[in-house]
């Protein structure tokens, strides 16, 4: 499975029909199929609500100390974990913005090591990372992540989390059991978080 992004679809088409001679033929790549391309296998409809919210929040993002050296403005960082690099990749082209560099390495033991690459002080970060299976190793990937940007003095830090690790247990139907939806929040948070979505 691989998510492209409509424009890199694009261009591969044209590089093909070139390969192939079918430039100039009726075989060549049509505007009728870029057409439907672009309404069909790239609309989601929780990734455009992730994507309306963050052009709102991009917009109208005003801060009164200043963001780094953004003459009051604050800054959008979009940092991807290793969850799911595509997703941020098509949510990084649809909105036009890079991708923050970030080292994750795995110690021998499976430790996890987090190391932002840029400057995020001041700025508003969004970092991209479901809790899928392995579901703990990407959890704690993601805490370590906001951790890191939280004591890199980021203004606001939203965890963009598709799927949520740990939702199935999302109340205590039994004794003596925790109610571990509810934990993690409570994690997401200490860590420093200040939106899922």
């Amino acid at each position: 499975y691989v998510w492209l992004n409509f424009q890199a679809f694009s261009k591969i088409m044209k590089k093909y029909d070139k390969h192939m001679n079918y430039r100039g033929t009726k075989d060549q790549k049509s505007p009728e199929f870029d057409t439907r391309l672009d309404g069909e296998p790239f609309k989601n409809s929780r990734l455009d609500a992730v994507l309306e919210m963050y052009r709102s929040v991009r917009s109208s993002m005003v801060v009164s100390s200043g963001g780094a050296g953004t003459g009051g403005r604050m800054e959008m960082k979009l940092i991807a974990g290793s969850a799911n690099r595509a997703l941020a990749e098509e949510l990084a082209a649809r909105l036009g913005v890079p991708i923050t560099e970030c080292n994750c390495e795995r110690f021998n033991d499976g430790e996890c090591s987090i190391q932002i690459m840029e400057n995020v002080r001041g700025n508003d970060v969004f970092i991209v990372q479901p809790t899928s299976p392995p579901v703990n190793d990407n959890l704690m990937e993601l805490l370590l992540m906001i951790s890191a940007v939280r004591r890199a003095s980021a203004a606001r830090v939203t965890a963009v989390v598709p799927y949520y690790g740990y939702a199935r247990q999302d109340r205590k139907d039994r004794a003596r059991v925790p109610i571990s939806a509810a934990d993690v929040a409570r994690m997401l948070e200490a860590m420093g978080g200040d939106r899922v979505c």
